[in-house]
């Protein structure tokens, strides 16, 4: 059973960290989810409004057919959906540009390092008796 306080703990947890990753993907998953419902959205609310007009000239039709229709009328008539795709492109390359960073960052830091040598008497020697 652990009897650590929770600032104990904190402060042991703090002393294994290797320091805050900023990668800032967390923000960039909420916009292109973000940006993803409101696409989402102008489809439902195009497709609503086309509901009445479409039963009428279709005896057979599916959700496909219907998304189809809507998302051509709003590619046609629509700048709100032209800039919430070109905003989706843009967060996606963003997305995937800052997880490579966070890929090679992380890949770095578990590569290990030369020791540090030193100049004695004009010859490099590692410090503290580590191997060369």
């Amino acid at each position: 059973m652990n009897h650590l306080t929770k600032s104990e703990s904190a402060r042991l947890n703090g002393a294994k960290s290797r320091g805050p990753v900023k990668h800032g993907l967390t923000g960039k998953t909420v916009r292109l989810r973000r940006t993803w419902r409101y696409q989402t959205a102008m489809l439902d609310i195009e497709m609503d409004a086309q509901a009445p007009d479409f039963e009428k000239r279709f005896e057979k039709y599916d959700e496909d057919m219907r998304g189809s229709s809507a998302f051509t009328n709003l590619a046609d008539k629509s700048t709100g959906l032209r800039a919430a795709i070109l905003f989706d492109i843009h967060l996606s390359r963003t997305y995937r540009r800052t997880l490579e960073q966070l890929r090679r960052l992380r890949q770095s830091e578990n590569e290990p390092t030369e020791s540090p040598k030193t100049s004695l008497n004009g010859e490099k020697q590692p410090l503290n008796g580590a191997p060369e």
